[in-house]
């Protein structure tokens, strides 16, 4: 904007200059005058015609930087916003939750205990980093910590760890900001943000910048116990010293405590979701039970595609169908290795292409970004399977489930093993 200001004044300036000198040249001046006038004048044209081009050039430039920036930065509208206008969680990467009819996208947020620290750390200037296991709530407290503490500061969310410098810039640009690096370990590595860059950042005074990100925690021991440990772990080096640039770690447990979940019973009493959750709560933490369930669901139904997973999704409906048949003790790997092949056969067979049976163990017991799997391991050579409403008993059978004598095989075995 400051370059195009000139750059326009200039070529108004001197389409005018042309102007006059071409008038004053056909109507008042002849003979010598008239053609120093209409020398002028071409003078006068071939500086329009160099301006005109340069104030195309930073037009260009300006909507490429607007361009660049659109597709480095979270900018809703085209622009950025301020903390108070992103009224959408999901928006900026906390996890979504089972859909429920007339109620809003997400359920209402349960005050956690760390929040009061957590909103006094966002209250000074700093690097505040919010540590905790997979689906723990880090992001959804971090977010509503932000919201309640910083809702005049401009967000600035990198969407992309390539995209740093223009995030950095941007932030650099801003009296009160926030910049928010949500899985802080996507922004470490290759084209990594670095502790210098946090420290300019936050340097200085007559502003109120904060850096505010979220960080698993294993991901944070990974980076203490591996810095400069192995040949070539300069990344490994750079991201430990980004957290020693952090003011405020503040830890989320995965499991909720008895007062949070007494503040969840409170609210739960309005959505149907909360209450489902809580009462899993001695067993999974309600954030991670409620973001666990839809995208193991999705996966749990894509894997059936040919080629995709289909001998794991098989082993996943084995042992739902047992849940649902009342077989409530940890399934014997045997018992689902059997079973299955029933459900994989029922949906096609050989045709759907399925993986190896160890491949097939790993993608149904890999532990997913949600902080769930499809099946875990309870015991030696016994898994358990996440355990949400579509698995427990119940009279009816989803239509994508094949009917067989499976349901009566571990139906009757659940009862009698133990």
């Amino acid at each position: 904007m400051t370059t195009r200001r000139p750059l326009l004044f200039a070529l108004i300036t001197g389409l005018c200059l042309a102007a006059a000198a071409a008038l004053l040249s056909v109507f008042v001046f002849s003979g010598l005058w008239g053609r120093v006038g209409t020398v002028v004048a071409a003078i006068a044209a071939f500086g329009v015609a160099v301006t005109q081009a340069r104030v195309a050039a930073a037009m260009g430039a300006s909507d490429q930087e607007r361009t660049a920036r659109a597709r480095a930065i979270f900018m809703p509208g085209g622009k950025l916003s301020v903390v108070r206008a992103i009224t959408n969680p999901v928006d900026v990467g906390v996890h979504t939750a089972p859909r429920l009819e007339g109620a809003p996208r997400l359920p209402p947020y349960v005050p956690r205990d760390v929040d009061p620290e957590l909103r006094r750390a966002l209250g000074g200037a700093g690097f505040v980093l919010v540590v905790g296991d997979a689906a723990a709530g880090k992001t959804r407290a971090a977010y509503e910590a932000m919201r309640a503490v910083l809702a005049g500061h401009v967000l600035i969310a990198p969407t992309r760890s390539g995209e740093l410098t223009t995030a950095l810039t941007a932030a650099r640009a801003q009296r009160d900001c926030v910049l928010w690096l949500d899985s802080l370990q996507r922004y470490l590595g290759a084209e990594a943000i670095t502790s210098t860059q946090i420290a300019e950042l936050l340097a200085g005074s007559g502003h109120h910048r904060v850096v505010l990100a979220t960080l698993r925690a294993t991901q944070e021991t990974r980076l203490m116990l591996m810095a400069g440990s192995l040949p070539g772990g300069q990344s490994t080096r750079d991201g430990q010293a980004v957290l020693d640039q952090v003011t405020h770690r503040i830890v989320i447990d995965r499991l909720f405590s008895a007062p949070e979940r007494a503040r969840a019973a409170a609210l739960a009493r309005d959505d149907r979701r909360l209450a489902d959750a809580l009462a899993h709560a001695d067993r999974y933490g309600i954030a991670e039970y409620m973001s666990s369930g839809p995208q193991l669901h999705t996966e749990w139904q894509n894997g059936w595609e040919r080629g995709a997973h289909p001998r794991g999704a098989a082993l996943v409906t084995a042992a739902v169908d047992c849940r649902r048949a009342g077989y409530t003790a940890p399934l014997p790997k045997a018992l689902l290795d059997e079973l299955h092949q029933e459900y994989l056969q029922g949906r096609g067979g050989m045709l759907l292409r399925p993986e190896p049976p160890e491949s097939a163990w790993r993608w149904a017991t890999d532990l997913r970004d949600s902080g769930g799997s499809p099946l875990w391991s309870a015991a030696r050579d016994r898994y358990d399977v996440f355990d949400t409403s579509s698995t427990r008993p119940s009279v009816s059978r989803p239509s994508q489930w094949p009917s067989g004598p499976s349901t009566r095989h571990c139906g009757t075995r659940g009862r009698t093993t133990p």
